[in-house]
């Protein structure tokens, strides 16, 4: 049976449901909606079948939280599927980052992550995550920790602290 493969959740990074539909996605969206307290949206789709569904609910298996629904720790499942659905009208899609901009715009771009879903996950407003993709922000120690580990350490917090001169040879990251 072919249909479609999903991930519906809150947001990107936070809980997701991976599953199955022979129907219309809005429909299985407005079917879960009605059991949980919190607004829902599909992060993702792709054509499949339930044999789709069962591969991705093994390959999270460690991700699993109840029955089919896993934590997106790092996107890494939203970051699956190649059709982002909601807030996007057809034939728009964002434009990439120039060349120079932060290594953190860049890495939303390229990963199809929105800057507010990242927000979100990384406990900030979307305003200050805006702010700092840009480059007009720094973010302090503890935040750019949490977005070294969101990002699973392609965005390092020394991108943005690297020491001018070794503090000790135990704690220079350089070789």
């Amino acid at each position: 049976m072919t249909g479609s493969v999903y991930c519906i959740g809150e947001a990107r990074g936070g809980v997701v449901k991976i599953g199955f539909t022979a129907g219309d996605p809005a429909v299985r969206l407005t079917a879960l909606q009605t059991g949980s307290p919190r607004p829902l949206r599909i992060l993702g789709l792709m054509p499949g079948g339930l044999q789709d569904e069962a591969r991705l609910h093994a390959e999270f298996a460690n991700l699993a939280v109840s029955g089919e629904w896993f934590r997106d720790e790092g996107f890494c499942i939203s970051n699956r599927f190649p059709d982002e659905i909601p807030n996007l009208r057809p034939g728009r899609r964002a434009k990439s980052p120039p060349k120079d901009a932060p290594k953190l715009a860049q890495w939303l771009y390229s990963n199809r992550v929105k800057s507010g879903d990242f927000a979100a996950y990384v406990g900030i407003s979307h305003a200050y995550m805006s702010e700092i993709a840009k480059g007009k922000k720094t973010p302090g120690l503890s935040l750019a920790l949490r977005i070294q580990q969101a990002t699973g350490g392609e965005v390092s917090m020394t991108d943005w602290f690297a020491p001018e001169e070794p503090l000790s040879p135990l704690l220079d990251p350089r070789p």
